[in-house]
This record gives C-alpha cells, structure tokens and sequence, in this order.
C-alpha cells in the first residue's frame, strides 16, 4: 500500500471525498508547494490534511463520540476555504501547463500531475455551491 493524496470537501460539516489515488501530487508535493508559495497562492502544503495518517499510524485516536478519522478531520483538520483552494489549483495547473514544467528525474510525471489538479478542480466544484471548504487528506 502506498501513500497518496484524497481530495475532500467539507460542506455543513461533512466530508465528501473523491477516494481517488492521487499519487502524482503526493509524490511531486514538495515541488508543488514551491510552485504556490512563488506564485503567490495558497501554499499547496496548506490544503493538506494528516489526520488519517496520524490515526493509522496510532500517533492519534479518535475522541469518544467518533466514528470515522472523517469526522475528526471536519471539526480539527487543516481546511482551505473552496475559493482559495480553487485559485491555488487553477494557478499551479495553468503554470505547470504553459512553462511545461517536468516533474520526476527519470520519468516526468507532468502529465499525471495535470491530470490529477483538474481531477480536483471538478471535485471541488461541487463545494462552491454550499460555501464549503476542501483539502487533500494524506492516505496510506
């Protein structure tokens, strides 16, 4: 099993997730955050959440009450606000786009890497209608 990214939206409080691997964004999140702090948006590592990794890696239990690492990522996890995730996502794929930007030393991933951020920009579309928010939740 290997650790990836899952786009999550949070709206009234619950967490909607696409439970799809994005393993491109986990594995080039470094380089992604580079990218947004010099373009002047959201930092990347902003938008992601470590609470499911946390709990599966027992540094974390879910309080008495809760059910699901979800629920303890809706009410204490690290949360964009859907517009700023929005233009932080757009940004970083229109640059990575125009410049051609590579990502990887012997494989370019950059076309996963797109593929992956315009995969989260439709998600997220789904939060701007309820005012939500939305982050990357760290898998393993």
């Amino acid at each position: 099993m290997s650790t990836v990214l899952w786009a999550n939206i949070l709206i009234n409080g619950e967490v909607q997730s696409d439970q799809a691997d994005k393993w491109a964004l986990y594995k080039h999140q470094s380089k992604l955050n580079r990218l947004s702090r010099n373009l002047h948006v959201a930092s990347f590592n902003d938008a992601c959440d470590d609470t499911d990794l946390r709990f599966h890696f027992g540094q974390q239990s879910l309080p008495p009450g809760m059910q699901s690492t979800d629920q303890l990522m809706a009410s204490k996890g690290r949360w964009l606000d859907v517009d700023q995730a929005e233009r932080m996502l757009e940004t970083l794929l229109l640059y990575i786009t125009t410049q051609k930007l590579r990502f990887g030393w012997l494989r370019d991933d950059r076309l996963e890497v797109e593929r992956e951020l315009k995969d989260s920009i439709h998600f997220l579309q789904q939060a701007k209608v309820g005012g939500g928010k939305f982050n990357f939740s760290i898998v393993s």
